[in-house]
């Protein structure tokens, strides 16, 4: 029998909240081992849970960082480095010496031990590629000049092998080569199609579509800008798609297009865009509709090279050969100077099946128009920002080592073959017109280079590259995720570089998370979080992220009803059913320039990548 207490008699209340093990707030606690010993008969005491300090908005991100947190991070990673490498990249730096910084050179040849090298290696490349930098270099005019050298340099290999074509006792080797470079490629190219399968647009400017208007609602909506050669295969892509008249012409209803809709130009135009802290790189955006049908024919010679083993949709191949020469040195590693600008015209028309060569002139640019305002006949056939570039140089370089020896992989003009076969495929190679860079070509020693992999005796070295000096927050986040992500990779990661982690966490300020998750947190270990389990049977845990996204430009589009107004409407059926289907009309029309941030809690999985800092 159950007796209620006596009057007077204070009842003990209990000093903790009692929460049933059924309760969301227990989901909250699974996971840790310590609160697992704490439960007792269904019973526990809740702990108030530790605040962290986090953003409080997404505009914090962008929080600017001055040049004083710039000088720090720069320097906090050198320390951590602890070479002497390092502390020479450092005095350089803060002399302002940065030109001799960014000219800094390593050879591998000096090292015998991986992780030395990797450290040194590290803090040369480190800066390398800086944009900001005080070097009192013409970035632009450095690669206008590298350019104009390349087009000199197909001028000179364009009359030496018309020459060798008149009199091939000339050079009889040379002839020989070419002839079987010829027939291998005949034989991966196969007949010449009636046409080739739309692949739709890419995701670069193109002479009428630039700046904020590039996405494919905006594409096909352009000015039909094409040269003069190309015009008729433009015009009977075109007329295939009624809806794409409609939105070029803004008209009412589909309707085909007339010759006179179509603009024709010279060529392409020339522009820099930045690439490293001694140079910029040279690219030619491509008139709207030949750029559409170079496409094509790169695709179509893609998959046949991948049906030879090549397969240009996957870098990680030449990664992991680079990976094993660097353990045995069987094979070499060659990489070629200004490899898009010095394929000539000559060479096309002497290697592929002269229908192929016609085919591919008929689409390509012929002519440039250059900074200075001056369009000039090209001496190369095509250039970077040409559609199916990568896939000639690919096929060429291929075939040109696969004369010499076999065992080739190529990858753009990162090319990798047995080392026996080095000297007489860089040869080859340089009587064509081709520059090997020196500087990033092994053949000797432990280290190999390719496709971004930079190997030394098994060991991963690829460096961290600080492209541009921190200027906010979500700079100083993404450097610390590389910097982790580097930590992570070969040999042990000490517990030095987790100490200066933590000293950037605590200083800018922001969410934690896993990696895998994108650069809108910092990247921590499992224990380093203690994040939020997920509850009601979800396996998972909870942390809070920024997603980097863009505004939705709502200028022609109403985002309640769907509909497009004028051409903008046909142009969103082209988007929506042509090639590159979009499942987001609305993700076709962005401001591609005007970023903004989402705050956003996230789901992880049961797995937690995390790191044993030793």
């Amino acid at each position: 029998m159950l007796h209620s207490p006596k009057k007077g008699r204070k009842t003990k209340k209990p000093n903790h909240k009692v929460v049933r093990s059924d309760s969301p707030s227990h989901e909250l606690s699974r996971g840790p081992q310590a609160a697992q010993r704490a439960l007792h008969s269904g019973l526990r005491k809740e702990k108030k849970p530790k605040q962290k300090k986090y953003v409080k908005n997404a505009k914090d991100i962008l929080k600017k960082v001055g040049r004083a947190d710039q000088d720090h991070l720069i320097r906090n990673y050198l320390e951590a480095l602890d070479s002497p490498r390092a502390l020479t990249v450092w005095l350089l730096y803060a002399a302002g010496e940065h030109r001799q910084l960014v000219q800094l050179a390593i050879d591998p040849m000096w090292y015998t031990v991986p992780e030395k090298f990797r450290d040194d290696y590290a803090a040369t490349k480190f800066l390398s590629k800086c944009v900001g930098l005080k070097t009192d270099i013409d970035l632009e005019g450095t690669a206008i000049a590298s350019a104009e050298e390349a087009e000199s340099r197909c001028a000179v290999t364009n009359e030496k092998l018309r020459q060798l074509a008149i009199s091939p006792g000339v050079n009889p080797a040379l002839g020989a080569n070419l002839f079987a470079a010829q027939r291998l490629i005949a034989d991966i190219l196969g007949p010449l199609p009636a046409s080739f399968e739309d692949v739709g647009w890419s995701r670069g400017r193109t002479t009428s579509a630039f700046g904020d208007e590039i996405a494919s609602i905006y594409k096909y909506a352009s000015q039909l800008d094409v040269t003069l050669s190309a015009w008729k295969s433009a015009s009977r892509l075109v007329q295939d798609s009624p809806q794409w008249g409609a939105a070029v012409l803004n008209a009412d209803a589909p309707v085909s297009v007339l010759p006179r809709a179509f603009n024709i130009v010279d060529g392409n135009v020339l522009i820099t865009v930045p690439k490293n802290a001694k140079t910029d790189r040279v690219i030619c955006y491509e008139p709207h509709m030949n750029i559409r049908l170079q496409l094509a024919v790169g695709s179509h010679i893609r998959k046949r090279l991948f049906k030879r083993g090549i397969n240009l949709w996957d870098q990680s191949i030449n990664r992991d050969r680079a990976m094993d020469a660097s353990k045995t040195g069987a094979y070499a590693t060659i990489d070629l100077s200004m490899a898009s600008d010095t394929i000539c015209v000559e060479l096309v028309y002497q290697l592929l099946p002269l229908d192929w060569a016609l085919k591919l002139d008929q689409l390509r640019s012929r002519y440039t128009l250059w900074p200075d305002g001056s369009t000039r006949l090209n001496a190369k056939f095509s250039s970077m920002g040409n559609g199916f570039t990568f896939e000639l140089e690919s096929l060429i370089f291929y075939a040109l080592a696969s004369v010499v020896t076999s065992d080739v992989s190529v990858y753009g003009d990162d090319i990798i073959l047995p080392t026996a076969a080095f000297t007489e495929v860089s040869n080859l190679l340089e009587d064509v017109g081709f520059a090997i860079n020196k500087s990033k070509s092994f053949a000797t020693g432990l280290f190999r280079e390719s496709c971004g992999m930079d190997a030394f005796s098994g060991l991963d070295c690829t460096p961290v590259y600080l492209r541009r000096l921190p200027k906010a927050k979500e700079d100083v986040i993404k450097l610390h995720n590389s910097v982790r992500s580097w930590c992570s990779r070969g040999s042990l990661p000490f517990i030095k570089y987790q100490r200066m982690l933590k000293k950037w966490r605590n200083i800018h300020t922001c969410h934690h998370g896993p990696q895998g998750f994108g650069d809108g947190h910092y990247h921590v270990d499992f224990d380093e979080e203690c994040p939020v389990r997920a509850s009601h049977g979800i396996d998972g845990w909870w942390f809070e992220t920024y997603i980097r996204t863009t505004r939705v430009n709502r200028l022609y589009g109403d985002r309640v009803s769907g509909r497009f107004s004028d051409g903008f409407g046909f142009a969103a059926i082209c988007t929506a059913l042509g090639p590159k289907s979009a499942r987001s009309v609305y993700d076709q029309s962005t401001d591609r320039r005007q970023w903004i941030y989402k705050k956003a809690r996230v789901l992880a999985n049961s797995t937690w990548p995390g790191i044993v800092w030793y």
